[in-house]
């Protein structure tokens, strides 16, 4: 991770819980593109698929008509502004706006009193916090001899919830403040299995002329919540 002029979303110790989550859930989802199998046209419903432009073999997702199949042909998109603007997106959405609910969805599949015990673990972690840096009431040898094995307790519980929610990726981004960088060094399939924890669909609408450039109002994300 390097320090620049631009303001991180991430720090570093975040940053790095991001990267050991990228490592532990290596299996992706099929799909040569990023955006492959979650783009649908607004006007049919059909997947949209990859090609490339006669004019100039730009890359692009379209709607396909052909005999037999569901496409009515009616729309595409520019692959590289679309996929720019949907990883935009998610990032902004895991750092920000979606992690009271993410938070809240693997709650949900807390059995018994298991989210009891996490947040009481949560609870004394904070008082621990209090106690040691503000009350001064503990010397830090006896902090950190209990702040351990807490973290440890609180960690491993909260995966177990995320893992059941089917958001393990997406738990450990929400929990940073920036996945940005993590999210530049992981390779495609851990890029598209980052989206589909969170990502239901995205529908496409048409363009609102024919040569328009890039209008991100024809993006509508439908989010896993």
């Amino acid at each position: 991770m390097v320090s620049g002029a631009i303001p991180a979303i991430l720090n570093v110790e975040k940053w790095q819980t991001l990267q050991i989550a990228i490592a532990r859930n290596p299996t992706p989802p099929a799909g040569r593109f990023l955006l492959s199998g979650l783009l649908r046209c607004s006007e049919c419903g059909a997947v949209l698929i990859v090609r490339r432009r006669f004019t100039d073999y730009a890359r692009n997702y379209g709607c396909v008509r052909a005999a037999g199949k569901r496409g009515c042909g009616r729309l595409s998109i520019v692959a590289e502004p679309v996929e720019a603007h949907v990883r935009d997106r998610f990032l902004a959405a895991v750092g920000g706006e979606l992690n009271i609910a993410i938070r809240a969805r693997e709650e949900r599949t807390a059995a018994g009193d298991e989210l009891a015990r996490i947040l009481a673990d949560e609870a004394t972690l904070t008082q621990l916090a209090q106690d040691h840096y503000v009350s001064g009431l503990i010397g830090r040898a006896e902090y950190l001899a209990v702040r351990q094995p807490l973290e440890a307790r609180i960690r491993d519980g909260r995966s177990r919830l995320a893992r059941r929610a089917g958001t393990p990726l997406v738990s450990e981004a929400a929990a940073a403040a920036d996945p940005v960088m993590a999210w530049t060094r992981a390779d495609l399939s851990v890029r598209r299995r980052l989206l589909g924890e969170l990502i239901e669909a995205i529908e496409i609408s048409p363009a609102s002329r024919r040569g328009a450039p890039f209008e991100p109002e024809r993006v509508t994300i439908l989010w896993r919540l």
